[in-house]
């Protein structure tokens, strides 16, 4: 899904969606302008013959042992469920794994911005 929406006369931006709503990529700010016929055939150069095909190369499937992953805070990719576990920051994650929880293989971190007048900014390290 591509969201294309007008910033002004000659800026746009686009917001890019997987099936399920969630955003894979955006683009802030996209600038387009004129240009002469004369400016796009100079810029096109000469004629040149290529040969451009898609060409598939198949792998080998390995079976590879699942292992145990975290995620920490938001879950901004939907793993919670999909083989992840989640939990509100990493002090939950020691706190867990004290209590008995094998730890996990991996531990994935959503970075989303922090606000301005985030107070856990201000005290970072």
């Amino acid at each position: 899904r591509l969201r294309l929406s007008e910033v002004n006369e000659d800026t746009a931006s686009l917001l890019l969606a997987d099936e399920s709503g969630q955003a894979v990529a955006s683009v802030e700010s996209l600038v387009s302008r004129e240009v002469s016929e004369e400016q796009v055939r100079s810029a096109r150069g000469g004629f040149v013959e290529s040969l451009f095909r898609v060409e598939w190369t198949a792998l080998p499937v390995y079976a590879a042992p699942a292992g145990r992953w975290a995620v920490l805070g938001t879950d901004a990719l939907g793993a919670v469920g999909a083989g992840a576990e989640g939990f509100a920051d990493l002090a939950a994650l020691g706190a867990a794994v004290d209590g008995g929880v094998p730890a996990p293989d991996a531990v994935f971190v959503s970075l989303a911005p922090i606000a301005a007048d985030d107070s856990a900014a201000e005290t970072a390290p």
